[in-house]
Order: C-alpha cells, then sequence, then structure tokens
C-alpha cells in the first residue's frame, strides 16, 4: 500500500515537472524566433510581369541581413529571409503567405508583389496576427488604420500633389493640360483618384489614358494625349519601362510633353529606354537615388558593391528593399531579447520623425496611423549621363 502510494506520488511530480518545463517553454516561445535565428518571410514578384523591379527590392534585403549577420546578428541571433515568389497574383500570394506563417512559422513578412495581393491577404494577416512591411504605397494599406500592415515611404497622392503643385508654381503654367496613365489595377485607381482630386483643387481638367503594366506598345494611348492637346502626362502605378515606352512611342509621333514617373515609374532605366526622348523627363520618389551623397546611401552602396563588386547602379526598389531591412533591424534591436511580432510592432508605432540618415524623409508610425512619410523628392532626367538628378529636397504637397 505504502509503495503503490509512493509510486503514484512520484508519477504525480513527474507529471507536475514536466508540465511546469513545457508551460515555461510555451510562454518563452515566439513563432519565428529561437535563441539564436529569426525567421522573416518575403512574398515578391520573382518571375512575373513586375519582377524587373521587384528582384532588386528582394536583393537589398539580402544584402542588409548578411550584412547585420556578418556583423553579429542581433542581440546574437542571426536574420533568415525565407522568399516566396506569388509572381504578382492574388492566390500564389495567398498560397505564399500560408506556407510562410504554418510551415516555416516566420515571425513577419515583408510584401507582398502589389496592392491587390496586400488587400485580398489583409484579414489573414490580422487573423494571425503577421506583422506586414508592404511593398505598395497605396493609402488603403493605411486607412482605416491597420495593426497588421506597414507600408513605406511614399503616397501616391503626396506624389501626385508635389507633381501639381511643381507645374503650377515652378513651370508657372497658366491652363495646363494634364493626364495621367495608369493601369486598370487597384493601384491605377488610386492614383486615379488622387489626381481627380488634385486637378479639382487647381480647378483643371484631367485626362486619362489605361495602360497595362508591361505593355509592349502605348501608339494608341500617346496619339490620344496628342490630339487632346496635354502638355503634362502622370504615369502611375506603372514602372519604368512603361514610362520609357510613352516617351519612345511619343517621340515617334512628335510629341514631347514633360512626363512624371511616379515612384515605380522613376528612375535611370526610363532614361536609358527612352535616350533624347527623355528630355522631359521627371522623377517623383520617397527615396534617395543611388547617386546622392547622404550617410545612408553612402553605406548602401558600400554593401552593394561589396557582394556584387561590377554591379549597376541600383534602382529605387532596392531602396526599398533597404528602408524595410533597416528599419526591422532598427525594431528588433530596440525590443531586446525577448522578441515577438506584437512587440516590434509596439516599438514601431514609437517612432517619431525617425531620421533614416538620408534615406528618406523623416519617419513616423503611431497607434492611429502608418503613413511612414509625405515627404517626396523632384527628380530630372540628365539623358547625357543617362540618370535622374535631385532638384529638390523633401518636399510635400500644398495643404
Amino acid at each position: 500500500m505504502e509503495k503503490r502510494n509512493y509510486s503514484v506520488i512520484v508519477l504525480a511530480v513527474i507529471s507536475i515537472i514536466i508540465f511546469t518545463v513545457c508551460l515555461r517553454s510555451h510562454a518563452g516561445e515566439a513563432r519565428g524566433v529561437t535563441k539564436d535565428t529569426i525567421k522573416i518571410g518575403a512574398i515578391n514578384d520573382m518571375t512575373g510581369p513586375t519582377a524587373v523591379i521587384e528582384l532588386p527590392y528582394i536583393e537589398a534585403q539580402r544584402n542588409y541581413f548578411r550584412w547585420v549577420n556578418e556583423n553579429g546578428g542581433i542581440h546574437g541571433r542571426k536574420i533568415k529571409l525565407i522568399v516566396e515568389d506569388d509572381r504578382y497574383s492574388i492566390p500564389l500570394a495567398v498560397g505564399a503567405l500560408k506556407k510562410l506563417v504554418f510551415k516555416d512559422k516566420v515571425l513577419c513578412i515583408t510584401g507582398p508583389s502589389g496592392t491587390g495581393q496586400t488587400v485580398a491577404l489583409f484579414s489573414q494577416l490580422r487573423r494571425n496576427k503577421i506583422p506586414a512591411f508592404a511593398i505598395t504605397i497605396s493609402a488603403t494599406m493605411w486607412i482605416p488604420y491597420k495593426r497588421y500592415i506597414f507600408p513605406p515611404p511614399g503616397d501616391y497622392a503626396d506624389f501626385i500633389g508635389v507633381i501639381y503643385d511643381y507645374i503650377m508654381k515652378d513651370l508657372n503654367e497658366k491652363k495646363p493640360k494634364i493626364a495621367i496613365v495608369r493601369p486598370d489595377s487597384e493601384g491605377g485607381k488610386v492614383c486615379a483618384t488622387a489626381a481627380k482630386k488634385r486637378a479639382d483643387f487647381y480647378s483643371i481638367d484631367l485626362y486619362g489614358e489605361i495602360l497595362s503594366v508591361g505593355a509592349m506598345d502605348a501608339s494608341s494611348q500617346v496619339l490620344n494625349l496628342k490630339r487632346r492637346g496635354v502638355n503634362n502626362v502622370i504615369i502611375a502605378a506603372m514602372t519604368t519601362g512603361d514610362a520609357g515606352l510613352v516617351m519612345k512611342n511619343g517621340k515617334r509621333f512628335g510629341y514631347s510633353p514633360n512626363i512624371f514617373g511616379v515612384h515605380y515609374a522613376c528612375g535611370d532605366e526610363a532614361i536609358k529606354m527612352a535616350g533624347n526622348a527623355a528630355k522631359n523627363y521627371y522623377g517623383i520618389h520617397a527615396l534617395s537615388s543611388w547617386w546622392e551623397d547622404t550617410p545612408e546611401i553612402r553605406k548602401l552602396r558600400e554593401v552593394a558593391l561589396k557582394y556584387a563588386p561590377n554591379r549597376e547602379p541600383t534602382i529605387f526598389m532596392y531602396q526599398q528593399g533597404w528602408y524595410w531591412g533597416k528599419i526591422l533591424t532598427e525594431a528588433i534591436r530596440i525590443v531586446g531579447k525577448n522578441l515577438n511580432a506584437e512587440k516590434i510592432i509596439d516599438t514601431l508605432e514609437t517612432f517619431r520623425d525617425y531620421d533614416t540618415n538620408g534615406l528618406c524623409g523623416p519617419v513616423t508610425y503611431t497607434s492611429q496611423l502608418h503613413k511612414a512619410t509625405n515627404h517626396c523628392k523632384m527628380f530630372k532626367a540628365d539623358v547625357e549621363k543617362k540618370r535622374v538628378v535631385a532638384i529638390s529636397g523633401w518636399i510635400k504637397p500644398t495643404e
């Protein structure tokens, strides 16, 4: 009887010890975090229609985290970046998120590739409490407030507002004819709404043309713009390739308006593609170019050339990928050893006019608004050097 009681007591003690150990282990666990590793997922277009701008974006993140790891990691942990290809497709983005969350168990993700893909993931990101550091700059990312979505610097409405201000005030055009060329996509519709609102602000008409991202010809759109006498064309929610195409087609028909490439349509590649037809090309972006002499851009160049000594200058999407490497690393560093997804969010929401050392304008995230900044820069084509050159500091639209 005593022996039986003793055995029961021993089993009970062992059970309590096992339960306590498991409870402590469970209580200390955080998805994507071990004693020596932090797993971050990335959903990008690696082989689809926007891969040309998203491959440099993911290269920047790989380079940034490689540099961090080679310099001791963050509080002794190394970053492991797991990349999934969504081919700019909503179904593939959904599948990629499920893999990263349930198989890889990542701490957070960067991406996915576009506005439509990100919107489609809103509910899953919220349900699974996955912070997502977006590629897209559409205002749908922060209006209304979404705890688990953080957009990068930039806002289509701010960019378009700055363009209108420049046309009306700096170019001093009394009766400009302005048109927006954009795709029939979620991002394109956001840009069209912003352009219409700004046109109403200045009491002028707005014209519009639809052009698919990656189109091979823009002749009909260019001829329509020329026939209407449009002298200022905004290329929005599109790429530098699309901006180059419009300028090349314009030259063929003797049409050379001012071309304003917004964000993804801003960069050296448009000038290289269009040649002399880019003489009236401007760009608007929330990030500094490869050529600028700021502390963070100097660091970016040094690291990029360390890992690829013969590389060409980076496009702006590289800077955007670098931005998330920098911001995530800083937030994780501030959180400390006891890291989890919620603490990253809480930390980022304390950022007030965070100084990126010249990578972008001052960054602020709060518990009511995740719009990073309303500052951007104007650039102008240097056709001879085949690059865009900053013609302003950090500016924001007239309110």
